[in-house]
């Protein structure tokens, strides 16, 4: 894509890395409760990609929570004991329909 700088991987540069960085504490607006899951469901991969992409959508947006539905996720698996899965897939989900809010 034209919008993207060239690999710089042949340069000399230094990078500095800070001793801490916490995300949390740039976008305060943003911190809320990782989603949750109302059956008895061990789908981590659903709630992990979900709370990345809520945090991203608020960073990016206009820094108001988002909270996205980790049910339709769970009841669209083709899995019916909703612990197989991976984020992959989930994003791949999200690219192609969308992710529905709570």
């Amino acid at each position: 894509m034209p919008t993207i700088d060239p690999c710089k991987s042949g340069e000399n540069m230094e990078m500095i890395i800070p001793e801490s960085f916490d995300w949390r504490e740039d976008n305060q607006e943003c911190v809320q409760a990782p989603p949750t899951i109302a059956q008895n469901c061990t789908a981590g991969y659903v709630l992990s990609t979900l709370s990345a992409a809520q945090d991203r959508i608020c960073a990016n947006g206009k820094k108001e929570p988002v909270q996205l539905s980790s049910q339709e996720i769970v009841d669209c698996n083709s899995n019916t004991d909703c612990s197989r899965g991976t984020v992959n897939k989930v994003l791949a989900w999200g690219k192609r329909r969308g992710f529905v809010p709570e």
